[in-house]
């Protein structure tokens, strides 16, 4: 899995400051030590008490950079978690159905939105990504995969249809669809993908699945 570029910049960041301070520690203190102490019993007594004041120093410094680094990480990850619940709450007022897919398992997690537009319950529709397909019309079914596969092949930035899904009383149920993956591995392959889902026909579905 790769890094993300923001990790990888604070990593160089401490890697850099570290650096940078002990070059300065190493050339400053001999030369000023050297200025101001001529017997040699007296200067190797002061390299080792200078070493352990490195020590302590940039173990200080290690710990600050630390620090400050896991604190902007969570300060990231609470923003990250707020803006999620924005869009969650957004698309639940709206009525839209939202998911998103595990590529390598075939995992599915999709919202309540997203099943009650096919009147189906989480009890009755396991989320994998084969029994998504088992529900696209067969007129369709061609085109929508290509869509998908071109996407997943780099083709395209994203995919975008209008298809049928068969909902939970075996009527034909016009869907739009729109997704994009948003997670790379280390060689460029295809990890995650997320995406939206919305009825656009008219009609009621045949069992409320909150019944």
């Amino acid at each position: 899995m790769s890094t993300p570029r923001q990790y990888i910049i604070a990593a160089l960041k401490t890697t850099i400051i570290y650096a940078i301070f002990g070059g300065l520690w190493i050339l400053l203190s001999d030369k000023l030590l050297g200025i101001m102490v001529s017997d040699l019993q007296t200067y190797a007594a002061i390299q080792t008490w200078k070493g352990w004041l490195y020590i302590v120093v940039t173990a200080l410094l290690i710990f600050h950079l630390t620090l400050r680094g896991f604190r902007d990480l969570a300060s990231s990850q609470e923003d990250l978690s707020a803006s999620e619940e924005r869009y969650r709450m957004a698309a639940k007022a709206a009525g839209i159905g939202t998911w998103e897919w595990d590529i390598l398992t075939g995992d599915l997690t999709v919202n309540d939105e997203y099943l009650t537009a096919i009147g189906y319950d989480r009890t009755a529709f396991a989320p994998f990504v084969d029994n998504w397909k088992a529900l696209v019309h067969p007129d369709d079914k061609d085109r929508v995969l290509q869509a998908v596969d071109d996407h997943l092949e780099g083709k395209t930035e994203h995919f975008s249809f209008r298809y049928r899904l068969l909902d939970s009383c075996g009527e034909w149920r016009w869907i739009q669809e729109r997704g994009q993956v948003y997670l790379w591995g280390e060689t460029g392959e295809p990890l995650k993908a997320i995406g939206v889902h919305l009825r656009i026909d008219a009609g009621n579905n045949c069992k409320d699945p909150d019944e």
